[in-house]
């Protein structure tokens, strides 16, 4: 089966209904995790790299590998493109009130 396609739904099912190995039922919980990351970790990531921690120390202080951390890291690049709500836009609304931002960007 192909994890990357299936549905969070097919996934689930996989994980605690399905009567299978349990190395399919770990790569099924995997991907699940790799798909849905919690709020607190994605904060997290935004934290720690926008003070410059390498890509390495991000992934291995929140248990992820590196290359989730560089798909988050696009997911946000592409949001900022098509969304003025992530870091492009909040940094226009801090510059529209008069508040000084530093960095890349705005």
């Amino acid at each position: 089966m192909n994890y990357e396609f299936a549905t969070k739904r097919q996934l689930i099912q996989i994980a605690l209904d399905e009567d299978c190995d349990n190395q399919y039922k770990y790569k099924a919980i995997k991907e699940l995790q790799y798909r849905y990351m919690p709020e607190e970790i994605r904060a997290d990531m935004i934290y720690r790299l926008g003070t410059g921690s390498s890509l390495n120390q991000v992934a291995e202080e929140n248990g992820l590998t590196v290359l989730q951390v560089q798909n988050f890291i696009r997911s946000i690049q592409q949001k900022d493109k098509t969304d003025g709500t992530w870091m492009y836009g909040y940094k226009q609304t801090l510059k529209s009130a008069g508040r000084r931002t530093f960095g890349r960007g705005a």
